[in-house]
């Protein structure tokens, strides 16, 4: 119903999490004992570990394998990326495609190359900088607010130990906004002729 409604992509977005969803059952049922039970010999923990570990490999192994019958069954398993229809906020100079042998805009490869790996990049690796740096702030604030309290301890101390979390929340939340809004302008900058070539370099920066 959902791939009806909203098409293939959306649909297996949410396939994959009605099926994580119950491949975490497993490691739920087997993780009782040890919420329930503070056992002090560590060996258990490892084993458990060892099985997340072991279970995480296999259901994605498996969801590879889910993944194809789906793609399958609704015809898009054999696709073709040269087959894509350009996106809407694509542009360049007219020309021939010589696949369909359609007329539709035509952009350098090069250019496209040059604006990613000495634009984006760039200020992907700056931005990464940044936030490390902001990170480091926040522990300094934090060890000072545990010294603070540790010297003076009262109501007042107890509520500044609260204080670098707050703001640090603040400014990250901050922070991801106006990186979102720099990353989707350069994904559409670095103009993209592919719907599915302009979401991967988009998710790429947003992950990193």
């Amino acid at each position: 119903d959902i791939r009806c409604y909203f098409g293939e992509t959306i649909a297996l977005y949410f396939g994959f999490l009605e099926y994580f969803t119950f491949a975490l059952i497993p490691m739920a049922v087997i993780g009782i004992p040890y919420y329930v039970f503070a056992w002090e010999d560590y060996d258990k923990y490892v084993m458990f570990a060892t099985f997340n570990l072991l279970w995480s490999t296999v259901i994605l192994e498996v969801w590879k394998r889910m993944c194809a019958i789906l793609t399958y069954r609704w015809g898009t398993l054999l696709m073709k990326r040269q087959f894509e229809e350009p996106r809407p906020g694509f542009h360049g100079v007219l020309g021939i495609n010589p696949v369909t042998g359609r007329e539709e805009p035509m952009y350098s490869s090069i250019k496209r190359q040059l604006r990613i790996y000495l634009v984006s990049l760039p200020f992907v690796c700056l931005c990464l900088y940044f936030s490390l740096y902001v990170m480091m702030i926040y522990f300094d604030l934090e060890q000072w607010a545990l010294d603070y309290h540790k010297e003076n301890e009262s109501n007042f101390s107890s509520l500044m130990l609260y204080v670098p979390s707050i703001i640090y929340a603040v400014v990250i939340e901050i922070m991801n906004l106006i990186y979102r809004y720099a990353a989707e302008f350069l994904t559409s900058w670095e103009n993209h002729r592919l719907e599915s070539s302009y979401q991967n370099h988009l998710i790429l920066k947003v992950l990193v």
